[in-house]
């Protein structure tokens, strides 16, 4: 309806993409949506999961998860800290950064600070997995400044050029990811599908 529309149009200010005017790469996403697939899974309101995610909860499993994770969220953000420190405490090796200018779209919202944290995080593990260390999460605090599990605080470097190396970083990662992935489904005798 017309009233639902005007009124998530308002949330989404606040909750979702709090940069105004929204970049044309959110609307260029958004509109590539494909909505009968979303309404599916998220169900036909945004306030509310109703889709085939409705019932879907693995929270017990997260314990099972072995390689670390960096969880992200916005301060007003729509996935509530209480969801995410869930998370956080269940997952063995993890750590969580609450960015502090976001909704749900932090990397745009907070796109520099957002960089910055995934650059650090990915350098972490890299160097780990290569001097054969184990990898030991930060626990960071909401005004950009990295502690360690003692609480010692770290300072977080900054460059205006990290968001490219960082970008590259992660497309790749997503790139080796997707085909490892479907190496070890077709290893496994899955069947692909195109």
């Amino acid at each position: 309806s017309a009233e639902y529309d005007a009124i998530d149009k308002v949330l989404t200010t606040y909750f979702t993409l709090r940069t105004a005017p929204a970049p044309d790469c959110f609307t260029t996403s958004a509109s590539g949506a494909n909505l009968e697939i979303y309404v599916g899974m998220q169900g036909p309101s945004e306030f509310a999961v109703g889709g085939v995610l409705g019932d879907l909860n693995l929270t017990s499993r997260l314990d099972e998860i072995r390689v670390p994770v960096l969880l992200t969220s916005g301060k007003y953000d729509t996935m509530r800290p209480s969801i995410v420190e869930t998370m956080y405490k269940q997952i063995p090796v993890s750590e969580w950064k609450i960015l502090p200018h976001s909704g749900h779209v932090s990397m745009i919202d907070d796109a520099g600070l957002m960089n910055d944290v995934v650059a650090d995080f990915l350098g972490r593990v890299e160097k780990s997995s290569l001097d054969s260390s184990l990898f030991s999460p930060k626990v960071w605090d909401n005004n950009g400044l990295i502690t360690d599990r003692e609480g010692e605080v770290i300072l977080l470097l900054k460059s205006d050029t990290q968001w490219l190396a960082v970008l590259v970083t992660a497309v790749v990662t997503f790139v080796v990811g997707i085909i490892v992935g479907r190496w070890d489904k077709s290893r496994r005798g899955y069947v692909l599908l195109e």
